[in-house]
């Protein structure tokens, strides 16, 4: 976690709230963090396929009950 908060230059504290979803990014801290990783904007709001398989799962489970 620590390289990546150095990567968008923000500390480790604000960076963990990021993850956790505890705090919101403004437009230009976006931008960092996107730069910091080395992606497009964009891509920060791609559903990963792996998502996608546990959401689906998620969802048969509960259509079964």
């Amino acid at each position: 976690m620590q390289i990546t908060a150095d990567k968008i230059a923000a500390n480790r504290a604000y960076y963990g709230d990021v993850e956790r979803g505890t705090r919101n990014l403004t437009m230009r801290s976006l931008h960092r963090v996107a730069e910091g990783l080395g992606v497009q904007v964009q891509e920060l709001f791609k559903e990963s396929e792996a998502s996608r398989s546990q959401a689906s799962t998620r969802r048969s489970k509960a259509q079964r009950k």
